[in-house]
């Protein structure tokens, strides 16, 4: 009897042992996610050496080769043997000569030079034609904070900006500017007063519309069963550059955070056993000149990805006072439940404030305008995008760990349905061995006392 006993309770505790060691296992597995992964990479790729990542430079092809580099180490799996995604895109590229915008009199003389990043500055907009010769013969429209100029169908504007004349918009080649400048506005009072004298002004901005074939970086993870619409989780790595004075736009918040969120999740998901479906991981380019990675990816991969879940990641870590966004297509999908539905129950469940904003303003909006289910999760922090400023110092790590919080469930739901019941009853039943081991216990014990006093 006492063998038996001690056989039970041996094979009991073994079992315990081993379920312990899963449990730990999983909860190790379930807690990998670190936010100091992700601001290591904001940091790195926000750095000086990536220069802005503007589309068409090295410094861009930087950034993307160390992107690839966090795909191949994590063992991710290359579509059709490449991670590379090429596409045509037309980008802003600079060219030689300095900037100028100077104002000459009727015998053209020159009067007044205008100093470049303090009274003018490019906003980036479009590049068509890069000089101008503007006197007040030519149709001019002249609002209260805008000079709009059109000369032999070319049209530029000039805005008043008594914000941030450093802001940069992102680079529109389809747009129906030839360029755009930001003025000061002072410098506008002044530009006012010399077109009624018949001066004359004549502005240069050394950069043009260059054509240029560049890439999108991919990786997935094999799911068990390829015949389910995947899911794509995916970020834009390109920004703004830098300007003609040679200031640099890191982009720290737009969105070396949202691919650095991306690498880091990748590598949380590597470590859980294999999803039900497969997981593509997608860092766009273009997304600045008007979502051309991803407009590309999914015009080529329609087929394979309209029933497919995607959550796009962009500006991940803003200040955390700030309700996280969720951005919508404009077109309401006809479908019972959608990933937003989803990303709501889970916001409201853990007590998140939340907003929601409809509009392509990010990579989502290439997939919605096509019916697939996507949102972008995003800290609709706009104080310091598109400027000097937005750098890794305002980086906030509440942040990301509430973006993760809510992603990380999402995720879980769509691809490891099994994988939470798994951890819930490896729970289970380790509390239950543990139970039974009390149990036991305490019965030798007392029968162990009883023989003693008999």
């Amino acid at each position: 009897m006492k063998k038996a006993f001690y056989t039970i309770y041996s094979i009991l505790l073994i079992a315990l042992i081993l379920s312990a060691i899963t449990l730990l296992n999983i909860n190790k597995n379930f807690n990998s996610f670190s936010t100091s992964n992700v601001i290591s990479h904001i940091e790195e790729l926000s750095s000086n050496k990536y220069k802005g990542r503007l589309v068409g430079t090295e410094e861009n092809l930087l950034a993307a080769q160390y992107i690839e580099n966090q795909f191949i180490n994590l063992k991710l799996l290359p579509i059709n043997n490449s991670y590379k995604d090429y596409f045509k895109a037309h980008a802003p590229t600079k060219i030689s000569g300095d900037p100028y915008f100077n104002i000459y009199d009727t015998s053209g003389n020159l009067v007044y030079k205008l100093t470049y990043g303090q009274d003018y500055k490019e906003t980036f907009l479009n590049f068509k034609n890069n000089k101008f010769n503007i006197s007040k013969n030519d149709k001019l429209n002249i609002f209260p904070d805008l000079i709009e100029i059109n000369k032999d169908n070319k049209r530029l504007q000039l805005i008043v900006n008594e914000d941030n004349i450093n802001f940069r918009s992102s680079f529109i080649y389809d747009s129906n500017l030839d360029m755009q400048l930001f003025i000061s506005r002072e410098c506008y009072n002044n530009l006012i007063n010399y077109l009624e004298k018949n001066y004359i002004l004549e502005v240069f901005i050394p950069y043009k519309a260059e054509s240029i074939n560049t890439f999108n970086v991919i990786g997935y993870i094999e799911g068990k069963d390829n015949s389910l619409p995947p899911l794509i989780l995916t970020s834009h790595f390109d920004h703004m550059g830098e300007d003609l004075l040679n200031n640099i736009y890191p982009g720290a918040l737009d969105n070396s955070s949202g691919s650095a969120f991306l690498i880091e999740l990748a590598k949380y998901i590597k470590k859980l056993p294999k999803p039900n479906r497969d997981i593509i991981f997608i860092s766009f380019n273009g997304e600045e000149l008007g979502l051309l990675g991803s407009k590309h990816f999914v015009e080529n991969n329609y087929k394979n990805i309209k029933n497919s879940t995607v959550i796009n990641f962009d500006m991940i870590g803003g200040d955390y006072s700030i309700p996280i966004t969720f951005m919508k297509g404009s077109n309401n999908l006809n479908r019972d439940f959608s990933i937003i539905q989803s990303l709501e129950f889970t916001a409201i469940n853990d007590s998140f404030n939340y907003a929601i904003l409809s509009g392509e303003y990010s990579d989502h909006g290439s997939f919605t305008e096509r019916g697939i289910d996507a949102i972008t999760l995003c800290d609709y922090d706009i104080k310091r995008i598109h400027t000097l400023d937005d750098k890794a110092e305002f980086i906030d790590r509440k942040s990301i760990e509430r973006a993760f919080s809510i992603v990380n469930k999402n995720i879980l739901n769509i691809c490891y349905g099994n994988y939470k019941f798994i951890y819930k009853n490896t729970f289970i039943l380790s509390l239950s061995l543990l139970i039974i081991l009390i149990i036991l216990s305490s019965l030798y014990i007392i029968r162990k006392k009883f023989h003693k006093k008999n």
